[in-house]
């Protein structure tokens, strides 16, 4: 809390020491030479910045085996030291699951139904309600000739698990909740106009 209230504070005063250069910026060149003006410096003792980081080595996967020894921080060249290091590796996360129900697959439909459902109960709590439950959330979509979101995020696997069920090509669904797409893809799909 304390830390918040410094960088607010911090934040503030830096707004304020910056506003008179950015006024004098819009100000026509002609009334004063610009070294006439003094220039606004702020300086600030931080106690602790927190700098997440993400690390994918070079075919983008996680890496999540480093030490604080494998990092080096430095400012204006000069070396810090590394006070606190962690790993965040319980992070709630947001997925979609997009499902083809066209007719090319209408033979495969229910081993998608049954692996999607798989997957929602892998991935999502029993009770997203519970005290330790993560926020994870997931997003169901399929398509045919068209796409549409069958249930926005939700944590509910219950929700996610009606959608799967009664999930079908768009013929034999009403389309009341469609995914708007953006010009450039609908181009794309149904060929240029």
């Amino acid at each position: 809390m304390r830390n918040r209230s410094l960088c607010l504070v911090a934040a503030q005063l830096l707004a304020l020491a910056c506003m008179p250069v950015g006024i004098a910026a819009q100000q026509p060149a002609a009334q004063t030479p610009a070294s006439d003006k003094p220039v606004a410096t702020l300086k600030i003792q931080a106690r602790e910045v927190v700098l997440p980081v993400t690390v994918r080595d070079k075919k983008g996967a996680l890496v999540t085996s480093l030490k604080v020894s494998d990092f080096t921080l430095t400012e204006d060249s000069r070396p810090q030291t590394i006070k606190s290091f962690t790993r965040e590796s319980n992070l709630p996360f947001r997925l979609g699951l997009l499902v083809d129900t066209s007719r090319s697959v209408s033979g495969a439909m229910e081993n998608e139904r049954k692996a999607a459902a798989k997957f929602v109960d892998l991935m999502l709590p029993a009770d997203p309600k519970a005290a330790d439950a993560k926020k994870d959330e997931a997003f169901l979509i399929h398509f045919d000739r068209e796409v549409e979101l069958l249930e926005d995020f939700t944590n509910s696997r219950d929700k996610l698990h009606h959608e799967l069920d009664e999930m079908g090509p768009t013929r034999g669904r009403r389309t009341t909740r469609r995914v708007r797409r953006p010009p450039e893809m609908t181009a794309a799909v149904n060929g240029p106009a």
